[in-house]
Parts: C-alpha cells; structure tokens; sequence
C-alpha cells in the first residue's frame, strides 16, 4: 500500500491534467464559430485560425455568417477584406467540399448576398462533380433554396435542373412539409414555372395533414403557385383555404397573412369568410406590429381590396397609423394604400379623402409617378383599330391618359356629356387581364372604382375585339353624347 502511495508522488507533475488555474480553457474551434454574435466577431474567429482551416470550417464559417443574417455589404471596410478572403479560400478547397459542405456554404453565402461569381463557381462544382443523390434531402433543398434565394433563374442556371429529378424522388419517398414548401418555393422564385416539381408538390399538398404544415410553409405554398399564372387553378388554393377556416390565423406573423391573403387575390382564388375575417381581427388586434411593416399593411389592404373585403376593416384606425408612417411608404406601398382607400369609399361612402387628406394626396401622387401603378393591359392591335374606328366617326379622343384617380386608360374621347359624367374611357382588355376568359379581380377593381368616381368605361375584351362589337359600343357612347 504504502509503496503505491511513494510511486504516485514520485510521478511526473506533466503527467497530470493541466487544472484551470494553469491552462485557460479554450473552446474547440467549432464552438468558438458557432458561437460568435456577430459578423465581426465570427470572422476575427476565421482570420486568427484560417492558416488551419480546412474544407469542412470553411464552410461552417460561410454557414454561419449567413445565420447571423447580416449582408456581406454592410460589413466594415476590414470585415469586407476578411469575407474576401474567405471566399477565395473556400474556392480553393471546393474539389474538396462534401455534399454538406456545400450545401452549409452556398446557403451562408446566399444569405449574405455574396458575389454572384463565387456562388457561379459553386453552382458549376454542384452540377459538374457532385450526384444529387448523394446528397440527404435537407441538403439538397439547401441547395436550390440557397440559389433561389440569391435570384438565380432557372433558365440561366442548371442547378435546378440538375436537382429537379432527385428531388422528385424525394418528395415521394422522404420529405416533410418543410422541404415540399422551400423545394416549391425555389423553384417559383427561381421562374421553374413549367418543372414537375409545381404538380408533384401539388399531389403532396392534398394527400397531407395540412395541419402539420407550419404557417411559414402554408404561406409559401400559396405564394408560390400564385407566382405561376398556369397555377392558378391549382386545387392547392381551395384546400388551404378551407383549412385555414377551420384552423384559424393563430401563431402566423403579419407577413404570413398579407402573402397568404395576397396569393388568393393575385391569383382570382376565393378566400373563404371565417379566413378574411381572421386576417382582419389579426390587422386589427396587433396593429402596432402591422404598422412596423408597412409592406405587409400595404400588400394585405391591396388584397382586401381586390377581394372586396374593405367593408371589415376600421379605416380610420388603420389610415391613422399609415398616416403616422407615411415617410416610412415606398411607392408601391402608397400606390396599393390608394388603391385601398379608393376601394373603401366605393364600398361605404365613408369621405376618406377628406379625413386622411394628407395621406390620400401622398397616395394619389404615388400612383402618377409610378408608371407601373394602374398601367393598361391594351393590345396595340386593338388599339390602332379602335383610333380608326373613331377618327372615321370623327370623334375626338386622347390616348394613354392618366386620370384623377392615378388610373391609365387606353382612350379618353373628348365629347361633351352630362354632368355628372367625368368622362368617357376605353379600355381594350389584352390577354393578360384574364383567367380562361374570366377577367381578373385587378381589371375589375380598376373598372369599380373609375365607374365610382364618375367616369362612364367601354371594355373590349381581347376575344370579342370586333368591327361589329366596336360599332355598337361606339352606337352607345354617341347616343350618351346627345344625351
């Protein structure tokens, strides 16, 4: 005994542990990155260490940045040199990087809004080197998630392509409603409007328990079949919205409703009663977190209004809070706001332009500076017809003209009418302003409100641009004349 005792004390202090009070305790070099709060501190991290970097903490690093979800362009003029040099070695090592090496990388880098060329040069090692089917399917929806992300088009890039039959494959095999949302998602915003993906996701959709889809993932769902005109008759938009009628608007964000609401305007789809009330006692019970997103507010009384849903919303209550953000506007924001307030009045008569007149002036003028706000969808074929038609009948008449609303009209005629008549206005309805011959709700408000206000509107849709149909209208409109 007591000589085991004498050998330990006779043993080398070095064989012992270092204690805390000999050696400081130094995370591992994973820790330290993941655990850096900020830009800053993550790539001072990367720029002691990077001489021992290797693929795998190369990309961890890109990853991470991307996490703390601060655009590589706001770095700091030396932060800027440090990301610098990050890519370039990253790009060194890329004959090394794994499939989850590259999906962490492309997805930290896509958040950051790294240079096209460094993302270009992955996107080629991805298809050139890399089998899709090596990839785990989170993975591989990172990857086309994080393309998408960066606006990368598919018919630009191959990466979706090269993704797309695998993914296939996995929508069918493993995935859950997060990847069958972002896989979507991707490829909408990528412009894929004809790949498989659409319908596949669309099969998955309805044969799933939409209740285990989050309201991020429903949200993306309808946006991104509203992205895609040929779309729009997807069944995806009557089952989700019966859904959200029974299950209610709890624990969606105000961007989750304004784009839910949004996508079934945009895309002519009825919202069931119980969903639009919701989104309005939503508005209305956080409104404070509405107003600090005033693109949200925008975007979800543009679709009320399209969706003649303006009736359930407390104007003054909201208008109020716009009125009190109006630097905060862009011009789409007020083009849309206008929109809303025009549609309000139609609706209730209530006089908004003249309670919030500060903030219906702003609006107004957005919508005549804006060239898009309010543009025709004219045919230039039919338009050249009907200028013939009433340069025969010699009637006077002014095109592409902007009215008091902010709303242009393809033809304004210059004839003396009533009173109470503000003018004549023609319209010659292109392709664009139909779903399968039924005019969408935009061209419909636009009509609503100009009748509203006073104007008298002659519509020729596109499938009924006739010589007989355009000499009848034009029958009715001198007849209003003499009147």
């Amino acid at each position: 005994m007591l000589g085991r005792i004498v050998d330990r004390l006779l043993q080398p202090r070095l064989s012992q542990p270092f204690s805390s009070a000999t050696r400081r305790y130094r995370p591992k070099l994973s820790t330290r990155l993941a655990q850096a709060p900020t830009p800053s501190r993550l790539l001072e991290v990367y720029a002691k260490e990077c001489h021992g970097f290797g693929r795998l903490h190369l990309a961890m690093t890109a990853n991470y940045l991307g996490k703390l979800r601060v655009p590589s362009h706001r770095y700091s003029a030396h932060d800027k040199q440090l990301f610098a040099q990050l890519t370039t070695q990253l790009l060194e090592h890329s004959a090394e990087l794994t499939p989850r090496d590259l999906a962490n990388a492309v997805h930290g880098l896509a958040k950051v809004r790294a240079p096209d060329a460094v993302l270009q040069e992955l996107a080629q090692l991805f298809v050139l080197s890399l089998d899709p089917a090596a990839f785990s399917t989170t993975e591989l929806v990172m990857v086309v998630h994080a393309f998408a992300t960066a606006r990368f088009a598919a018919e630009l890039s191959p990466v979706f392509a090269h993704a797309e039959s695998e993914l296939l494959v996995r929508l069918a095999s493993d995935a859950d409603p997060q990847h069958a949302a972002n896989m979507l998602w991707s490829y909408a915003t990528a412009g894929a409007y004809a790949s498989p993906i659409f319908d596949a996701v669309e099969e998955y959709v309805l044969s799933a328990d939409l209740a285990a889809f989050k309201p991020q993932e429903l949200s993306n769902v309808v946006w991104s079949y509203m992205r895609s005109h040929v779309q729009h008759s997807s069944p995806v938009f009557a089952a989700v919205g019966a859904h959200l009628a029974e299950r209610g608007l709890q624990g969606f964000t105000p961007q989750n409703v304004a784009n839910v609401v949004a996508a079934f305007a945009k895309a002519d789809q009825p919202l069931p009663d119980a969903v639009l009330e919701a989104a309005v006692e939503h508005l209305q019970r956080d409104l404070p977190a509405w107003l600090s997103t005033p693109q949200n507010t925008a975007n979800l009384l543009w679709a009320l209004s399209i969706l003649e849903a303006t009736h359930l919303v407390d104007s003054d209550a909201v208008l109020r809070g716009l009125s009190q953000r109006l630097p905060k506007l862009q011009l789409r924001e007020k083009c849309q706001v206008h929109q809303f307030m025009l549609e309000a009045m139609t609706a209730t008569g209530e006089q908004l332009h003249e309670a919030h007149a500060a903030l219906f002036q702003s609006t107004r003028a957005a919508m005549h500076s804006d060239q898009d706000a309010g543009r025709s969808g004219f045919l230039h074929s039919g338009l050249a017809r009907l200028s013939a038609a009433l340069a025969a009948r010699r009637i006077p008449f002014d095109t592409h003209v902007r009215t008091e609303l902010g709303y242009e009209v393809d033809v304004k005629l210059r004839v003396a009418v009533a009173a109470e008549v503000r003018g004549v206005v023609v319209m010659i309805d292109g392709p664009s302003r139909f779903v399968r011959r039924q005019e969408r709700g935009r061209s419909l408000m636009k009509k609503r409100h100009l009748r509203a206000f006073g104007y008298h509107v002659v519509s020729f849709p596109y499938y009924e641009l006739t010589d007989a149909a355009m000499d009848d209208q034009l029958d009715q409109i001198m007849l209003l004349a003499e009147d």
